[in-house]
């Protein structure tokens, strides 16, 4: 319950664009939406072994007070974790996705569609080969990427259930969202990370009209990539990746895989 509002305050800062303003103890917005970010992420994980696979939380089969153990937990309880949750989504920036795989015992060969939310952040940015005065402050609207990718996956035994996987995808993705930049001035490589508004160091007018930037409507998706794969059993596997994707993001992922 009282981590819902911590992770609204983090949606509501990006959303405004008010990560770089400055708070009464000489933080910035930015800071304190991090900080709540991370707790909320701590919660999940310390609450994890309590979700029941019918789509409520439960009390511990260890809780020591009156005949609650292994008990469902109240519904507003529940629903509180679920609001966060739903937040903590937008803030962070995951994404989702499935595919259709071909397994065999060396190379699996899948076809995936994925949606990327691509968690960017507000600020000074400067395009590549770009001298300082050009910085323009850049705000990120409901920013990500959706792709089909072909990929092929080889499968190195190291020992029983664990493989050392690597390979390649070749597919299109349409770009989302929207990208909006205003002049920012005085930026050095030194300040550019703590922008204000109020006209010293590296700075922006926040009433100055914002250009929305042109985005292509769809690019080719080239990736490379490696990892972990772990069978817990013949039909779920549990994966870790990193991934690059040319002309030049990075991915990588954790997650868990059940085979049909």
């Amino acid at each position: 319950m009282i981590t819902y509002p911590m992770v609204e305050l983090a949606r509501l800062v990006a959303q405004a664009g008010l990560a770089a303003e400055p708070t009464y103890d000489g933080q910035t917005f930015g800071d304190k939406a991090a900080a709540y970010v991370a707790a909320a992420e701590q919660t999940v994980a310390y609450h994890e072994d309590q979700w029941h696979g019918a789509g409520y939380y439960a009390f511990r089969d260890d809780a020591t007070f009156l005949a609650y153990p292994g008990r469902d937990l109240p519904l507003n309880q529940s629903n509180a974790m679920g609001r966060m949750l739903l937040v903590l989504y937008d803030v962070t920036g995951n994404g989702v996705g499935a595919k259709v795989m071909m397994r065999t015992r060396n190379v699996d060969i899948a076809i995936k569609g994925m949606y990327w939310k691509i968690n960017a952040p507000d600020g000074i940015w400067l395009g590549i080969n770009h001298d300082w005065e050009d910085a323009e402050y850049t705000e990120f609207k409901d920013f990500g990427l959706a792709y089909l990718e072909l990929t092929a996956t080889w499968n190195t035994p190291l020992t029983d259930n664990l493989y050392f996987i690597y390979g390649f995808g070749i597919g299109g993705g349409v770009v989302l969202g929207d990208i909006y930049t205003r002049p920012a001035y005085g930026c050095t490589a030194d300040n550019f990370e703590n922008p204000n508004t109020i006209g010293t160091g590296c700075y922006y007018i926040n009433s100055s009209t914002r250009e929305k930037e042109d985005l292509p409507p769809g690019m080719g998706v080239l990736e490379v990539f490696g990892g972990i794969r772990y069978d817990i059993m013949g039909n779920i596997t549990v994966k870790g990746e990193v991934g690059m994707f040319l002309p030049g993001m990075l991915r990588a992922t954790l997650g868990v895989e059940f085979l049909f």
